[in-house]
């Protein structure tokens, strides 16, 4: 069978593919990330109040059911933040071995402070500052 180059510059009944623009594609995936994290900053900030309402209770009432409630939305919250993507700081240690994570910092003031409650400590400014930290802490991951 022999090709020629006219048989070649005919259109035969080719059906042409319509390839769609990538300024579409790319504004969908835009549009579809924005509201995700929308949606993600919405529930954060949804966790992160119920958070803060613990917390006051903790230092109301300075009861260790208050605390392991306090415990388990914090927990939450912070998976939920691993969940979804978002960058957890690093804090260098000063020895230069592995990096600290806020995670583990956080994780370390919340068992300090249910000890505390334990122990019977009922000095309320050693909790406020302990609830205080962990807020803050978590306001480091939140931004």
């Amino acid at each position: 069978m022999k090709i020629s180059r006219s048989s070649l510059s005919k259109k035969k009944n080719i059906p042409s593919r319509k390839i769609k623009s990538r300024s579409k594609l790319d504004s969908f995936s835009q549009q579809f990330q924005n509201a995700k994290h929308k949606q993600d900053k919405e529930h954060l900030n949804k966790l992160f109040n119920k958070i803060k309402k613990k917390g006051k209770q903790v230092i109301d009432t300075q009861n260790i059911k208050a605390a392991y409630e306090y415990k388990k939305h914090i927990k939450e919250y912070l998976e939920y933040v691993l969940n979804c993507s978002y960058n957890v700081k690093k804090l260098n240690s000063m020895w230069g071995g592995e990096p600290l994570s806020l995670i583990d910092t956080i994780n370390d003031e919340l068992d300090s402070l249910v000890k505390l409650i334990l122990k019977e400590e009922k000095e309320t400014l050693k909790v406020v500052d302990k609830v205080s930290k962990i807020q803050g802490l978590l306001i480091d991951i939140h931004q």
